[in-house]
């Protein structure tokens, strides 16, 4: 979970709630801030998901490894479609 996103949610809300223009304006700037957060911290985990499916990977290089014996190491498995 993201730290600030409750937080910034309750800010938006209010922000958007009050009537004035400049309300509106912060509500839509704080909204974009709590994307970019989104998109950092979904950046974060793909590195560390990466992490798992190369050190998987490493350990059993010599053996036959099947895309979801990784989605298992990574723990992504019922992610995948069928």
């Amino acid at each position: 979970m993201i730290p600030a996103a409750p937080a910034l949610c309750g800010l938006i809300h209010r922000s958007w709630l009050s009537e004035g223009l400049a309300d509106k304006m912060r509500a839509q700037a704080t909204f974009h801030e709590l994307l970019a957060l989104i998109i950092e911290y979904q950046g974060q985990e793909t590195v560390k998901l990466l992490a798992k499916v190369k050190a998987e990977i490493d350990r059993y290089y010599s053996e036959e490894i099947t895309i979801e014996r990784l989605a298992v190491a990574s723990g992504i498995s019922g992610h995948l479609p069928n």
